[in-house]
């Protein structure tokens, strides 16, 4: 990805990672736990590698619950894609916008339990693929974000990990012990997003953190 990003690319970059494990995972729920690097757990938090004859309620409810919140941050996503293309003032916004609804049912959290994912998946044709590449081009000019340090990104997410073992075993009061891990999961779960909503996504993790 460039140093520059913008929704329309995430976008992008998010269904052609999508496209490529769908034959493998199947399921809506096991192609979004692949496609967001989410650990696979099952019941008793052993690792999911082989995923045939498996059904998404043999995920853990962490799991199931993880990728779930990441499908409807992808369905902000595309609502931030739709709006920032209508706000471009050189194009006609609807000739774009045509292949939104098929996004929007590909990212509906409805169906990721379905074992027929792959065929949904499949109605994005290549010209729709094509039309949202051509869209974070325009939107190259209009909309572009800053890319966050991914190393940096990993090195935060490691320091989380240590101060929430830290803390979990504290001898802290339990309600301060219980905030103070509500605050770094909500920053975990800000930069885990990082790749779906951008910068964005970092600020509303550190709003509520503050706030």
């Amino acid at each position: 990805m460039s140093e520059k990003t913008n929704p329309a690319e995430r976008l992008y970059q998010i269904l052609v990672k999508a496209k490529e494990v769908v034959s493998k995972a199947h399921s809506g729920m096991f192609t979004w736990g692949e496609v967001f690097e989410i650990e696979l757990l099952d019941h008793k938090l052993n690792i999911l590698e082989d995923y045939s004859g498996r059904h998404p309620l043999d995920l853990s409810p962490t799991t199931q619950m993880e990728i779930v919140h990441r499908v409807l941050e992808l369905n902000k996503l595309v609502s931030e894609v739709e709006k920032t293309i209508e706000c471009i003032p050189t194009i006609k916004p609807e000739r774009f916008l045509k292949l939104i609804p098929r996004v929007r049912r590909v990212v509906s959290p409805v169906i990721l339990s379905s074992d027929n994912f792959q065929a949904i998946l499949s109605e994005l044709s290549e010209s729709d693929m094509t039309i949202l590449e051509i869209c974070s081009e325009l939107l190259g000019n209009h909309a572009n974000e800053k890319v966050a340090d991914e190393n940096l990104l990993k090195e935060l997410i490691a320091e989380i990990d240590v101060q929430f073992t830290k803390i979990s075993s504290s001898d802290l009061s339990p309600e301060l012990r219980e905030l103070l891990l509500i605050l770094l999961e909500t920053m975990r779960q800000a930069i885990n997003e990082y790749r779906i909503r951008g910068i964005r996504r970092l600020k509303e993790g550190l709003e509520k953190v503050i706030g």
